[in-house]
């Protein structure tokens, strides 16, 4: 290889680069024109958010109408974001969290429903124009001092509404989530259960019953939900792993508080001893079952023949029968 088909080389790659990075999604948008009832836009924002990852850049989802709608961002049947709200203007600010789910929401596929990520959109009875649109932006969320310890106190009538910050209890919550569960107890001795749901940025809220003194756990789908909800921005809540919790009481006044914690597991070492000792205990009395039962049929087959041949002499010894009626008549 020469000098010059070397350098020649060297200068087209970085062209190739920047050229592919020019022809990228950086947006999608649905321009909408008199719509009334409902529509669905199927999306794929996988590579739009893969793209924003590497760009340390977030998705912004914004949506201008001229009629009231609302939304909801579905997947597998299952409403990952809903704003069941009607509202004309909405500006998201989707975090990290959320860019990994759109990239790995492309890989998976649904048993009922769309595999898709879907956007459905509900309008009403007056003809709606606007638009609708995904794009990437660089956005730098704020944050607010978290409570230590993690605990919300409530008290009031009807609905508490308060916003905290459990940025580095939500973090741990996921990053060791295979050896401790997120607890929430509501420390009040009332019966009757509150509802308690979590939501952020006119999202629709996830409402939970708590009954005091009893764990609740969040885990799971759920700890995933609550800690993609934790990302999400908007202009009236520009800050990270913050939430919005909800309070209601439908009978008592609310007294009280709400305290999270993470509890850690039992050794994994000393919980399977329990587990094998606990199958060998069962397989042992199931083992004693099986042997009772085996040595019950073997026995009831014998009675049966032997009660069988019993039957059988009585029946063919009518002479006997007829001799003690006779002597019976004659002492007489």
């Amino acid at each position: 290889m020469t000098l010059h088909t070397f350098i020649f080389i060297f200068l087209i790659i970085p062209l190739v680069s920047s050229s592919s990075s020019m022809n990228r999604v950086k947006s999608l948008k649905l321009e909408l024109t008199n719509k009334t009832d409902s529509l669905q836009w199927e999306l794929d924002l996988a590579e739009m958010a893969g793209y924003a990852l590497e760009a340390n850049a977030l998705i912004k989802f914004e949506v201008n109408t001229t009629e009231p709608i609302t939304i909801s961002l579905n997947k597998c049947m299952d409403m990952i974001l809903t704003m069941d709200r009607p509202f004309q203007t909405v500006t998201l600010f989707f975090g990290i969290p959320w860019l990994q789910y759109f990239v790995k929401d492309s890989t998976e596929k649904c048993l009922h429903g769309y595999s898709e990520l879907t956007l459905e959109m509900h309008f009403g009875s007056k003809n709606t124009s606007g638009f609708v649109e995904f794009s990437e932006v660089v956005f730098a969320p704020s944050h607010l001092p978290e409570l230590q310890p993690s605990i919300v106190p409530i008290g009031g009538h009807g609905q508490v509404v308060q916003t905290f910050s459990m940025g580095t209890l939500i973090k741990n919550a996921m990053f060791q989530r295979n050896t401790t569960t997120l607890v929430a107890i509501y420390n009040y001795t009332d019966v009757d259960p509150i509802l308690v749901g979590f939501g952020k940025c006119g999202v629709q809220m996830s409402t939970f019953d708590f009954v005091g003194g009893r764990p609740f756990l969040i885990r799971g789908e759920l700890l995933d939900h609550i800690f993609r909800l934790s990302t999400l921005y908007c202009q009236q809540d520009p800050y990270e792993y913050t939430l919005e919790v909800a309070i209601t009481a439908p009978t008592a006044p609310l007294d009280g508080a709400i305290s999270f914690e993470l509890i850690a597991y039992q050794v994994p070492n000393e919980a399977w001893g329990y587990i094998k000792a606990l199958i060998t205990i069962l397989a042992i009395i199931l083992a004693v079952a099986l042997i009772k039962f085996a040595l019950s049929m073997k026995r009831e087959p014998v009675e049966d023949k032997k009660s069988d041949s019993d039957n059988k002499l009585m029946a063919t010894d009518p002479e006997s029968n007829t001799e003690m009626v006779e002597l019976s008549t004659i002492e007489e």
